[in-house]
């Protein structure tokens, strides 16, 4: 649990990020401070929406650096593409999301005639399930179902592969609760 009388600086949080990044052999040093100016005009936008440093801290801890797709940048989003993750700005659940790495010219220029974001790519983290009297790791990503800009349900995909099969023991869907700490903050648990 963090300790609320260190308060980490925002340029602390950065450095800490950037260094994380460097060390990824995937990711190259120039994508890393084009990386780095993305994060930037997001905390500037958070900060011109009028949110507080702890409420910006929040969001820019749980939502990998975004940027709004766009031709003119088509270029350099092609050049970044394997440390990128694609989703239509209207979509839902994985549909029509596509990682970088995986993209090819024509699904590219899909992208770039239709709305979308490009994430930074963030690796699904790993939990460890006993399923059948055995322990396993599963991936695990977790997905806010949303309506009007409310979200009405989160649960977390436990799965191997690609893809949430429910043959898999232990995989499928799993509760995720929120739990409100007297000094963090909200916390969600698998």
């Amino acid at each position: 649990m963090p300790n609320p009388d260190h308060a980490i600086s925002l340029e602390e949080q950065i450095d800490q990020w950037r260094s994380y990044l460097r060390r990824r052999q995937a990711i190259h040093s120039v994508d890393v401070a084009e990386l780095e100016d993305h994060l930037r005009e997001q905390v500037t936008g958070l900060m011109s929406a009028g949110l507080a440093a702890d409420e910006r801290n929040d969001l820019l801890r749980a939502i990998p650096p975004t940027e709004i797709v766009q031709r003119d940048a088509a270029d350099d989003l092609w050049r970044r593409r394997k440390s990128l993750f694609f989703k239509p700005v209207d979509g839902y659940g994985s549909k029509a999301a596509y990682r970088g790495d995986k993209l090819t010219r024509s699904t590219f220029e899909h992208i770039l005639s239709h709305r979308y974001v490009a994430q930074a790519l963030v690796p699904t983290s790993l939990r460890r399930v006993t399923a059948e009297g055995e322990a396993t790791d599963l991936r695990v990503d977790v997905r806010n179902y949303a309506h009007r800009g409310a979200t009405w349900l989160r649960a977390a995909r436990l799965y191997r592969g690609q893809a949430t099969n429910f043959r898999t023991p232990g995989g499928g869907f799993a509760p995720v609760l929120s739990l409100r700490t007297g000094l963090t903050g909200p916390v969600s648990a698998v």
